[in-house]
């Protein structure tokens, strides 16, 4: 795809010229009145994460550059075919999340990328919390 023309672009004359001759806008009112009209009284069932990664993957770019992904199982695991350092299946990410502590969030990605592992439980010990990631196959 050619992008060039968007790269060139200039506009025919000032975008917010308009702006300054409009009044501020209004505050909105606080508060919450509840919804308009008749509400369902139908509830309706929230499929599991991994019914919903089923077949799929997430793609996260982190804030390093470094990027990871998110899909259902083992599965759909080995069927991205990447490192699997770099795949945390919807129960890792289960396990993960338990983890308050965002630096040690950040060490068991290490250990993770590291070992090319997976997280396979997270305990809660006196001094917090302690993932184990299992070393992946050499």
């Amino acid at each position: 795809m050619n992008t060039s023309r968007w790269l060139n672009w200039e506009p025919k004359g000032p975008i917010f010229r308009e702006l300054t001759e409009s009044e501020p806008t209004k505050p909105t009112k606080p508060g919450f009145d509840g919804f308009a009209g008749s509400v369902s009284d139908e509830t309706h069932e929230i499929p599991s994460l991994e019914e919903v990664l089923k077949g799929r993957a997430v793609e996260l770019y982190l804030a390093d550059g470094d990027r990871l992904f998110i899909c259902a199982d083992e599965a759909d695991a080995a069927q991205l075919g990447g490192p699997r350092g770099a795949v945390y299946t919807a129960a890792e990410v289960r396990r993960v999340i338990q983890i308050s502590d965002p630096s040690v969030i950040a060490e068991v990605h290490r250990w993770k990328r590291t070992f090319n592992g997976s997280v396979r439980e997270c305990q809660r010990g006196s001094r917090g919390e302690s993932p184990v990631v299992d070393r992946g196959a050499p």
